[in-house]
């Protein structure tokens, strides 16, 4: 089974591949269907649907794979017979050769880093991530959750009018967020994920990121950061006390990423 993730792509352009390669008993979908699903398709690596496939242990794989798997299941000139039905082993794409290429995550990682691990399915396990947007909130909980780990939804933030206290009363009430003057040794727990440093209201953002992570004790995450973990199958960098932590200017990259096509 493979997840076809871009929502611009039309339909009707797979129609004919997936008249071949279900043939194979191979089915194209654009949902995520558990333990069902085998491949994530997509152009980009630090997208919702990847991070959603890789704590999955799915292959995580370009369009250019299904081109490559549709064409061995074209029967050949000479025969009736395909190329995979002919040498299954050799003729199967090697996903390897079609994971997304290196973009702009924070910590470009090789290919082959990124081929199934069925232990990230417990990654997270022991966290909580707190969010305050619901768009970032939709997009990772999915991850968060088949990572063992939980994701929640401080609904009382309004932009400009909620105050870092507010945040901080809120995270303090979550189960295992409780005694955050003594982070040393920790590797779980509750963690806040950065609203988007975006316009309008840049400068309060800011400040309210800074206040929170100061009222905590412990820096705060920008939502691009769970690609890495989750890749390198630990959380433990994601919950760190707050040192001399610079929040980084996000005007360039941190845009509200649409759930299925768009980079985080």
């Amino acid at each position: 089974s493979f997840v076809k993730v871009h929502k611009r792509r039309i339909e009707a352009e797979f129609s004919s591949i997936r008249q071949k390669v279900e043939n194979f008993g191979i089915k194209i979908t654009r949902n995520f269907e558990g333990e069902n699903t085998t491949h994530v398709v997509h152009q980009k690596r630090n997208a919702p649907p990847v991070l959603e496939g890789l704590v999955s242990g799915c292959f995580i794989v370009t369009d250019a794979f299904i081109e490559a798997l549709a064409l061995s299941c074209t029967p050949t000139t000479e025969s009736n017979n395909s190329p995979l039905e002919d040498d299954f082993v050799h003729q199967w794409p090697n996903e390897l050769d079609y994971v997304p290429p290196i973009s702009k995550e924070p910590n470009p990682r090789p290919a082959d880093l990124l081929l199934p691990n069925s232990s990230r399915s417990s990654v997270f396990t022991g966290f909580i991530f707190v969010f305050c947007d619901q768009n970032q909130y939709n997009n990772l909980r999915m991850a968060i959750g088949r990572g063992s780990g939980e994701a929640l939804l401080f609904e009382g933030y309004q932009e400009s009018k909620t105050s870092p206290e507010d945040l901080v009363s809120y995270v303090r009430y979550v189960p295992g967020c409780k005694s955050m003057d003594d982070l040393c040794g920790q590797i779980s727990g509750a963690v806040v994920v950065r609203i988007n440093l975006v316009e309008p209201n840049y400068a309060w953002k800011e400040q309210f990121i800074r206040r929170t992570d100061e009222l905590l004790g412990q820096r705060s995450i920008n939502q691009n950061e769970f690609l890495d973990a989750i890749i390198m199958n630990d959380a433990s960098p994601l919950r760190q006390p707050l040192k001399d932590d610079v929040i980084p200017s996000s005007r360039s990259h941190q845009t509200d990423p649409d759930q299925d096509s768009q980079p985080l």
